[in-house]
């Protein structure tokens, strides 16, 4: 099964660990879990260290609580009495690769030079509310 029709995905290099769910899989919260639950794995199995089934980490060796097997989207959702027509999608343009194959695009970036661009982006965004608060009052005549 490929990427494109897996409903999910895990894969690791030397140095990451990334996964990829499906929208209706799961949402973030349970990624997250999936993953502290996976990294913990790891570390048991290649280094030996116990982390405690706690703070969002599953143990594999414990049978799930009900709750984890419900699908409670009706029960929280009620009644639906809009219309779930959707709009029209957006849909990406280019050329398709011959095998299906998903190009990724990732980026890393120096965490310091990011905060001082975004330091900077502050300053000017301060300035311009500065300037349109006085903008609206009038300073007395002297």
């Amino acid at each position: 099964m490929t990427c494109a029709n897996a409903p999910s995905a895990c894969w690791s290099t030397a140095d990451r660990i990334a996964v990829e769910f499906f929208h209706a899989v799961t949402d973030g919260t349970g990624g997250l879990i999936f993953l502290k639950t996976l990294v913990a794995e790891y570390l048991c199995q290649k280094y030996k260290i116990n982390i405690p089934a706690e703070n969002g980490v599953l143990g594999r060796l414990e049978d799930p609580d009900p709750e984890e097997l419900e699908d409670s989207f009706l029960r929280y959702a009620g009644d639906i009495t809009a219309s779930r027509a959707e709009q029209t999608a957006y849909h990406m343009s280019g050329t398709p690769e011959p095998d299906g194959f998903l190009n990724l695009t990732t980026l890393m970036l120096p965490v310091p030079a990011v905060k001082e661009k975004a330091k900077g982006i502050r300053r000017q965004r301060d300035r311009v509310h500065c300037r349109r608060h006085d903008e609206g009052h009038q300073r007395p005549a002297e």
